[in-house]
């Protein structure tokens, strides 16, 4: 079956929903978190940083796990070009090196995953290694970061299986 007949809502909208005010459930937020970070391994194997991951950006369609990413906008090459703030409204998201106009790489975006990890765990505990993992993600010296989506998509789905995170279950909104 077909994405285009599925409902999709931003991680800003779920964050909105009663159920959803004090973080989004852990299971939801890693199958997210893990989808995300697919989708920009294929984007950084292309040459390209997303450059704009925010909440508002990030859609989610529970039916089917599946993710979208939108916001396209602010897309840079890789060690070649910087990226436009386009919306100061979501500059907590944007990266420090970004902040200061310099070059984007993988790092940029793998910062702007990590706050929106953050943002979707809300009050909820965490497994101490896979919070100390996403915070490595938030060093502001881009070179101390996990180097690659991919790598990090891996590592986080160890942790996950360490942690007895084993899979996904019906999300509903």
């Amino acid at each position: 079956y077909g994405m285009n007949n599925l409902t999709h809502y931003s991680i800003t909208n779920l964050l909105k929903q009663p159920k959803y005010r004090e973080g989004v459930d852990l299971v939801h937020t890693f199958w997210i978190i893990r989808r995300l970070l697919m989708t920009l391994h294929l984007a950084h194997s292309k040459g390209y940083v997303h450059g704009g991951i925010n909440p508002d950006h990030v859609l989610v369609c529970p039916e089917g796990h599946g993710l979208t990413l939108i916001g396209w906008t602010t897309t840079a090459k890789i060690g070649e070009q910087s990226v436009p703030i386009l919306d100061s409204k979501n500059s907590t998201y944007v990266s420090p090196e970004l902040k200061k106009k310099a070059i984007a790489h993988a790092t940029t975006d793998l910062f702007s995953v990590a706050k929106v990890f953050f943002t979707m765990v809300g009050k909820q505990k965490l497994p101490h290694d896979i919070k100390k993992y996403f915070e490595k993600s938030l060093e502001s010296d881009p070179s101390l970061r996990e180097q690659s989506a991919f790598s990090l998509h891996e590592e986080f789905g160890k942790l996950l299986k360490s942690n007895g995170f084993t899979g996904y279950h019906h999300m509903e909104i």
